[in-house]
């Protein structure tokens, strides 16, 4: 495995295990969690 995608993979777990960190599990919570996650990309598709 090339070492890009070790770290790619490495840093899909550090994402996964943040999201399960403050996730409460509820629908509602997790509802909110998408726009948060959603609204980034937005930042980053703002014209400069």
């Amino acid at each position: 495995m090339k070492a890009a995608s070790r770290h790619a993979a490495a840093y899909n777990e550090l994402l996964r295990n943040a999201i399960v960190d403050v996730w409460d599990g509820s629908e509602e919570h997790g509802r909110a969690l998408l726009v948060v996650i959603k609204g980034l990309k937005e930042l980053r598709e703002r014209p400069g």
